[in-house]
């Protein structure tokens, strides 16, 4: 493989050209990398995680280390957000929060559920919204109980803004129904926010769960019509691009290709502006690429260096129409 190693100010700065209304082009913006604190050091198994397709051994970041790695990345100017299977399993994490600007938290809540006093301590480094998986569905896809979930909630609703994610199976394409009965939930609970995250098969048991190329639009169609009956400003519905059909959602904006701006057109930044490194320091594409197969290169001696691919990217990174790259891979 030919290798290239990137320089202080250039990770890549390579503009694609839009061949046509289905490939969306990455944004002339910040270069992002996803710094993973630890990995494979978790209090739950959810089977849905990506780690449980990365992992072969626990690896976790020294303190002083990952101080030093976050401030380097910034001095290059990266932005960096910080990840891990559970960050506060090791709470001197935290004080990087306040390092790299994010004032939001990804837990699945075991430790706050158990330890509420740990809040004072997430407050204290700038936090302020705090995201949550929610098993709206108990098919046991998620490996923390729904009651544990909500009293975590209970705890955080007053001093942070929640965000609860569900993880979408074909199970809400067969009653789109429940889309809207987990946008009521989440306000009982009084969550800012919903993200309705695509269910990715990185376990193979889980490809009689995901959702088709239909069953997709069909739970898109339905989250547009709710995204307009809920005020913006009080409930927010997020649908991240791991979700696919970015053809389908400008169609259901009644936005036209040539209507818009090509910035606002963008392929999927992973590999190309978006970068994964994990606790071992070797970097992905993104967190639903990280087998052994899908390592890009190596973060050493303070030098990120890229190989280029050898599975059929274009590029070190990735580039696919309709659904999301990773699950077009896993899908094939």
């Amino acid at each position: 493989m030919n290798s290239v190693v990137i320089s202080d100010n250039e990770l890549c700065r390579s503009v694609r050209s839009v061949p046509d209304a289905h490939f969306f082009r990455t944004k002339d913006g910040q270069t992002t990398v996803v710094y993973l604190l630890n990995q494979g050091s978790c209090n739950a198994r959810c089977s849905h995680c990506y780690v449980n397709k990365s992992i072969t051994e626990k690896a976790e970041k020294n303190i002083e280390r990952a101080y030093a790695d976050v401030l380097k990345f910034q001095k290059l100017g990266y932005r960096v957000i910080l990840r891990g299977t559970e960050i506060l399993l090791n709470p001197g994490y935290l004080k990087l929060f306040s390092i790299v600007n994010q004032t939001y938290l990804q837990t699945n809540g075991l430790i706050i559920a158990e330890n509420p006093w740990i809040l004072s301590s997430i407050e204290n480094a700038g936090i302020n919204q705090i995201i949550l998986t929610y098993p709206f569905l108990e098919n046991g896809i998620t490996g923390i109980p729904r009651t544990v979930v909500e009293k975590a909630v209970d705890y955080c609703r007053y001093d942070f803004s929640i965000t609860l994610s569900i993880i979408v199976t074909n199970e809400f394409a067969e009653n789109t129904r429940m889309l809207e009965q987990a946008c009521e939930k989440a306000l009982v609970l009084g969550a800012r926010a919903i993200k309705f995250i695509r269910l990715m098969p990185i376990n193979p048991e889980h490809m009689r769960l995901t959702l088709s190329t239909e069953q997709s639009k069909l739970i898109l169609s339905e989250l547009h019509r709710l995204k307009r009956k809920y005020d913006y400003n009080d409930f927010v519905i997020q649908t991240p691009g791991c979700f696919g059909m970015f053809s389908y959602r400008r169609f259901l904006n009644k936005k036209k290709y040539s209507e818009m701006d090509l910035s606002e057109i963008y392929d999927c930044p992973a590999g190309i502006k978006h970068f994964v490194i994990d606790a071992k320091n070797d970097i992905y594409p993104c967190l639903y690429l990280m087998g052994p197969d899908h390592k890009i290169g190596r973060y050493e001696d303070n030098k990120l260096e890229l190989v280029h691919s050898h599975i059929g990217y274009e590029f070190w990174g990735k580039l696919r129409t309709e659904e999301c790259p990773a699950f077009n891979y896993w899908n094939k």
